[in-house]
């Protein structure tokens, strides 16, 4: 004990309680910076939903084609799946926190979005049907509420996320 009864502050009792504030600092900073990551740009949203309209566009148009239009919509689906993951892997790595989320988690995450997104699209499908829209059209329009939903599940995630960085923010002892 003699060691630390040099130690300015008051010794081992002055010396733990700092480093659990030190601790608690750094945890409480890692978490917003954790909450931070999952904020994506707000032009991911619109990007994402243009990739799933333009694919949609092109599947719809080769809608009871042969040939070269169904190579060319099969291409363009793959391509839209590559743009997708390029835009979201540019998005990710602009935070300067890399994490790496299964895509079980990101799929349990994002149930209600999904659950939405193919509910509006079926209830799409049927009013387009009900209403004397042709395929290409019907299919059309459920790509449209596609992209839309998707970027709406973007705006929703990143007002969670920002909802909680500012509690997190709000708490007493965040620095």
């Amino acid at each position: 004990m003699a060691a630390q009864e040099g130690v300015p502050g008051g010794g081992a009792e002055a010396v733990a309680l700092e480093a659990t504030s030190g601790l608690r600092e750094a945890e409480a900073a890692r978490a917003r910076a954790e909450v931070q990551a999952r904020i994506f740009p707000a032009w991911f949203g619109p990007v994402s939903a243009l990739i799933v309209v333009g694919v949609g566009a092109v599947q719809s148009w080769s809608v009871d084609r042969k040939g070269f239009p169904v190579l060319l919509a099969l291409v363009v689906a793959f391509g839209g799946l590559v743009a997708v993951r390029t835009v979201r892997w540019i998005a990710t790595r602009r935070t300067g926190v890399v994490r790496h989320v299964p895509l079980s988690v990101r799929l349990w995450r994002s149930r209600y979005g999904l659950l939405i997104t193919a509910a509006a699209c079926a209830v799409t499908w049927g009013a387009a049907i009900l209403l004397g829209a042709g395929g290409a059209a019907s299919r059309l329009a459920v790509y449209v509420v596609a992209g839309l939903c998707v970027w709406g599940n973007f705006l929703w995630r990143n007002a969670v996320a920002r909802q909680e960085l500012a509690r997190l923010r709000d708490e007493p002892g965040a620095a």
